[in-house]
């Protein structure tokens, strides 16, 4: 299915490995890393690859906003093409740590946050991933979404000790005759494939696994996530 990201045509092509295991100095002289990022964690990535047998092909310095995707675009345009290889692997280190309690955590703040870390790492890849691919890259893919809900997981378990919280997982679920949003051919089918009662869900099948985690009956109940997915996690 044309756009599909989970088809067989949009995955990186790797060679199977034959014979005795390669030594690490031997798979590193076949990659071609981009490292990204500033400060101590970025100098001690390179220097592993470095003791691991990597050779410098080209160290710069790009003062940038992590978030503009612009920017970072100019930035590529400009570095990849004085390279005499390939980019071939990634490591985005640019991040930054903020701590403060989640009941008076600044919203401004949590935004940075997000953006630096998140949003960066996703356009840095999104970048490095258009360089590798150079064509064949997938029209259709989630990775927003995906990231949301990995988010919201990990902002459930942030707030566990504070109150009781419990997060419910859905499984894709069947378009509304009134939704307008543009529907991608054989999507709904590929979907009902990925799970074990191959189909999509309904929204009235979340009524009784919603309702439960806000009665009195989960009192006991908390750091849970209820996974109503047809069995898609499962595979």
């Amino acid at each position: 299915m044309e756009g599909y990201i989970h088809g067989h045509e949009y995955h990186e092509a790797k060679e199977p490995q034959r014979g005795p295991s390669r030594s690490v100095t031997d798979l590193f002289s076949k990659l071609y890393f981009l490292v990204t990022g500033a400060g101590d964690w970025t100098i001690v990535i390179i220097d592993a690859i470095l003791e691991r047998g990597g050779d410098v092909d080209s160290v710069a310095y790009y003062p940038l906003d992590v978030t503009d995707d612009k920017t970072l675009d100019k930035m590529f345009s400009k570095f990849i093409p004085t390279l005499r290889h390939s980019v071939r692997r990634l490591v985005s280190a640019a991040g930054m740590a903020c701590l403060g309690s989640a009941a008076m955590f600044e919203v401004a703040k949590f935004r940075q946050v997000l953006d630096t870390n998140t949003t960066w790492t996703f356009l840095v890849a999104q970048a490095a991933a258009q360089v590798i691919r150079k064509d064949n890259v997938s029209t259709f893919d989630s990775p927003c979404w995906n990231t949301s809900n990995a988010a919201s997981h990990q902002l459930a378990h942030s707030l566990m000790p504070l109150i009781r919280v419990n997060t419910l997982s859905s499984g894709n679920m069947r378009k509304s005759p009134t939704d307008k949003t543009p529907r991608i051919p054989g999507l709904e089918s590929a979907w009902s494939n990925e799970n074990m009662l191959n189909r999509l869900s309904t929204p009235g099948e979340y009524r009784v696994p919603v309702v439960f985690p806000l009665g009195d009956g989960s009192n006991f109940m908390t750091s849970a996530d209820l996974k109503v997915d047809g069995g898609h996690c499962t595979w």
